[in-house]
């Protein structure tokens, strides 16, 4: 993702997924600048009236991101 902009930077690919309330997630992915690491978050919250996702900030969009985003709209979630 950042290669372009900035060469050398490390992204992980690894997104953490953390219920903070009942319909509110927050993910996490890390992006390493040589020694220091800093967290990128956003905050998924499903809307009441038309069921679809808002997505504050959106991390990388790599594939487990998608995933894990999508799963924020299961009833069922219990993560």
């Amino acid at each position: 993702l950042f290669d372009p902009l900035l060469p050398g930077v490390q992204f992980q690919k690894r997104t953490i997924k953390r219920r903070i309330d009942e319909n509110i997630w927050m993910l996490e992915q890390t992006l390493s600048l040589g020694p220091l690491k800093t967290p990128f978050r956003c905050v998924v919250i499903p809307l009441k009236e038309s069921g679809k996702l808002w997505v504050h900030i959106p991390l990388a969009p790599i594939e487990e991101f998608i995933c894990l985003v999508e799963s924020c709209a299961s009833k069922d979630d219990t993560n």
